[in-house]
């Protein structure tokens, strides 16, 4: 897939490995830096087994052509896949990330958890 369908597809398989589009984002940000570059992205999309087609769904989110030096920001992010009703920025979105990003390594289990029982399911194979 490519385009808007690689975006949708992405966007549907976050919501199988995350709670909330906050969760999935202090998972990609994993240096906790407040954005994200194309190697970070794409490592995170490629552990996950999410967007064989990563540069197109990136490109998507960041609203341009990529460059070396395109950066993804949470409020693009979390506006762009989010699965569930989000707060304005105003309205303390920074609050959420920041909430997220403090459980960054339990969500990050869970996501694994997820991604594995997913491959399972494709494999058709017994959970153990």
């Amino acid at each position: 897939e490519s385009g808007p369908e690689a975006l949708v597809h992405f966007k549907r398989e976050l919501t199988l490995r995350f709670d909330t589009v906050f969760e999935a984002w202090a998972f990609f940000d994993r240096d906790k830096g407040g954005e994200l570059d194309a190697d970070e992205f794409r490592q995170c999309c490629h552990f996950l087994r999410l967007a064989s087609d990563w540069t197109s769904v990136l490109a998507l989110l960041c609203g341009k052509k990529l460059t070396k030096s395109s950066v993804l920001l949470p409020l693009a992010f979390c506006r762009q896949v989010c699965w569930h009703q989000i707060p304005s920025y105003s309205e303390g979105l920074t609050q959420y990330v920041d909430e997220a990003q403090t459980r960054q390594d339990h969500v990050a289990k869970t996501a694994i958890q997820r991604t594995l029982t997913l491959a399972r399911r494709q494999l058709n194979t017994p959970e153990s």
